[in-house]
């Protein structure tokens, strides 16, 4: 089970770091900080994971998410862009 808590220390944003509780189902707990978790600014997403990302957001292939991105900065407007978005 996971839930998200806020209980963020009051120190600077860049010095925070994210806690992870585990909770097994013998209902022991397992806590872990991470310093910098992926995605976090000092540890960003390759434009690949980005990718993935917005892929598994939108439902859709990868490579089918490429082709739409590819036509609408092909067409050199935002209005195209934004067409093409509207199809998924």
């Amino acid at each position: 089970m996971f839930k998200r808590v806020n209980d963020l220390k009051n120190i600077a944003v860049d010095q925070r770091e994210i806690l992870v509780e585990f909770v097994r189902t013998d209902k022991s707990i397992n806590t872990i900080y991470i310093d910098w978790p992926q995605g976090s600014p000092q540890n960003p997403l390759t434009m690949d994971e980005i990718y993935v990302k917005l892929a598994h957001a939108l439902s859709i292939d990868e490579n089918e998410l490429f082709d739409i991105l590819t036509a609408g900065l092909a067409s050199k407007s935002v209005a195209g862009l934004l067409n093409i978005i509207a199809r998924i």
